[in-house]
């Protein structure tokens, strides 16, 4: 019997698998046409687990106790089919195609949210204020990765079709859930089998070539895990949780995707993905205190500290979340010369949302800074020493930098600025080691 701790665990592991989808469909793109992938993605689930299904059916001797579908779920289930298994992996194909898988993997978040929304305002699911607060929170670094700061923050191509690809599967979500009391393994194998067909027929209509055997087999893996065994999990938790509790938890796994972008892509690690995935987990810490209440900012705008003759100043990076090293590298070079220069604006000083004071350069080892009026915490990075530390039982030396964090105590407490920190030092320190 499956109770409601249980089905949590069962939405999250569907969300990993899922979340995974993107840095491995990024491989596969390299010699495969999109649109071709995304039927041998959902064929490959379909076939795997249809076969499952019959052989379950066939050599099970206890009674299968899940129900078959019925004539009245078939609207539903061809609506689900339509918009999660057709257009959903078509879009986050061309996504892909254009754009980094980490910063898709993270986009992928909004699929939480629009479920979640069509849930609650238009199938009528009981809204939750709790939730609501939390899928604001987690969405807010995926709704600035959609600007292009290249193209003068014009929508990107690839994140509206990632976007796009979100909005499909948000409706799928809703709509799988008015079957969800049918066979999860047998709804997931139609799913995936007519998905696959008419995605592979569409490819080959536009002239697709055929992959290598290598590759078909590496797509049906793929296949097999985060589109069939990732949606019999997700259609499980669906029972018991409903689309929009459901879809909060399905909104954790894509930091998994992004984290495997950086690790076996080789994408760069920039401090718009470090500052979206700390966003998502600690949303208090991109956060202020109004007379109102607490207020979250949907955009991460970092301001970063430069000591002048006259005293210290404090420009802000905007929309730092969208660069990458070397773009924030110029941002900050650009930013650093027209301060000593004393030509920068207003703008230029306005709307940070979290600080970075860097006093490590003067050989401090342990400060403490003041929280900048209007944001609720400043980070301090100090000077990096070589220390004696305690590894594998034995004495040796390394490179240490303390990270100190100002907050505000009628934003968020000790714990949560400790658990901020631990985050951002698992993230360095893993990719240093690359895990």
């Amino acid at each position: 019997m499956t109770t409601g701790r249980t089905a949590i665990v069962l939405a999250l592991a569907a969300a990993v698998l899922f979340g995974l989808s993107a840095p491995a469909s990024k491989l596969l793109l390299a010699r495969t046409d999109p649109w071709l992938l995304a039927g041998l993605l959902y064929g490959a689930s379909g076939i795997g687990l249809g076969l499952l299904h019959a052989a379950r059916r066939r050599f099970s001797r206890a009674e299968i106790a899940e129900a078959p579908l019925r004539r009245r779920d078939w609207p539903w289930l061809g609506g689900a089919i339509l918009a999660g298994g057709v257009a959903g992996p078509v879009l986050l194909m061309f996504g892909l195609a254009t754009g980094r898988a980490s910063d898709a993997a993270l986009l992928l978040n909004l699929e939480g949210v629009f479920t979640a929304l069509l849930a609650w305002f238009v199938f009528r699911e009981h809204f939750d204020r709790r939730i609501a607060t939390g899928m604001t929170a987690i969405s807010a670094g995926a709704v600035v990765l959609v600007w292009d700061s290249a193209q003068g923050f014009t929508p990107s191509w690839s994140a509206l079709c990632v976007a796009a690809a979100c909005a499909a599967w948000a409706l799928d979500n809703n709509l799988t859930r008015k079957v969800s009391a049918s066979d999860p393994i047998q709804i997931a194998a139609l799913k995936g089998a007519i998905a696959g067909t008419v995605n592979i027929g569409l490819a080959s209509l536009q002239g697709a070539a055929a992959p290598g055997g290598v590759i078909i087999a590496a797509a049906a893996l793929v296949g097999l895990l985060s589109f069939g065994l990732s949606l019999v999990l997700y259609i499980v938790a669906l029972r018991h949780l409903g689309a929009g509790r459901t879809g909060a938890y399905f909104s954790t796994a894509p930091f998994m995707g992004a984290v495997a972008g950086v690790l076996v892509l080789g994408e760069p690690v920039t401090l718009g993905l470090v500052a979206a995935a700390a966003l998502r987990a600690h949303p208090l810490i991109n956060s202020s205190w109004t007379e109102e209440g607490i207020v979250t900012r949907a955009a991460v705008n970092i301001g970063i500290g430069i000591a002048l003759d006259e005293g210290l100043i404090v420009p802000v990076i905007h929309h730092a979340d969208q660069l990458d090293l070397t773009g924030i590298a110029k941002v900050l070079d650009d930013l650093s010369r027209r301060a000593r220069a004393g030509r920068l604006g207003l703008d230029d000083i306005q709307g940070g949302t979290f600080t970075i004071t860097n006093p490590g350069v003067f050989g401090s080892i342990w400060s403490m800074p003041i929280v900048v009026p209007g944001q609720a915490a400043i980070l301090a990075t100090d000077a990096i020493v070589k220390r004696a530390v305690v590894r594998d039982e034995a004495i040796a030396i390394r490179p240490i930098m303390h990270l100190g964090l100002a907050f505000d105590h009628r934003v968020f407490d000790g714990a949560a600025s400790m658990q901020f920190l631990n985050t951002m030092k698992a993230w360095f320190e893993g990719f240093r080691d690359g895990r």
